[in-house]
């Protein structure tokens, strides 16, 4: 089977694109000290501190 170049590179860019998701999160942790900075990061634990 053959995997075209355009299906590699489109591959690639949501590779890429993932990982600087996940260290934009890291990073915001880390310079904020905060676990939790909004309710999506953890829906469990932010219903725990609101109540």
């Amino acid at each position: 089977m053959r995997i075209s170049s355009n299906f590699q590179y489109e591959s690639y860019k949501a590779q890429v694109a993932g990982v600087l998701e996940r260290y934009t999160e890291a990073q915001l942790q880390v310079s904020s000290g905060k676990r939790l900075n909004k309710p999506s990061d953890d829906p469990l634990g932010s219903g725990i501190l609101l109540s």
